[in-house]
């Protein structure tokens, strides 16, 4: 882990570097604004795609039950 540093506006090169490899994404910075990257590694992947897939399970599922409650409501009401 690193300390926030100052950078300028622009595109710039993000790298990690681990054990078994190294990568590096361009990534563009706009001006006055903060950023934190966060580069996980060994079985960490396999955790974040858990936690994104429930997150959009449970999204799309409270938004279809929400969805239709408003609509039973709007032609119940007439």
């Amino acid at each position: 882990m690193s300390s926030y540093a100052a950078i300028p506006a622009g595109t710039w090169t993000m790298s990690a570097t681990g054990s078994s490899g190294q990568a590096g994404l361009p990534v563009t910075l706009a001006g006055g604004t903060v950023h934190t990257e966060v580069v996980p590694g060994g079985t960490a992947p396999i955790l974040w795609l858990t936690v994104i897939g429930a997150g959009l399970l449970l999204a799309v599922t409270g938004g279809t039950g929400l969805g239709r409650g408003r609509l039973r409501r709007l032609t119940t009401g007439a």
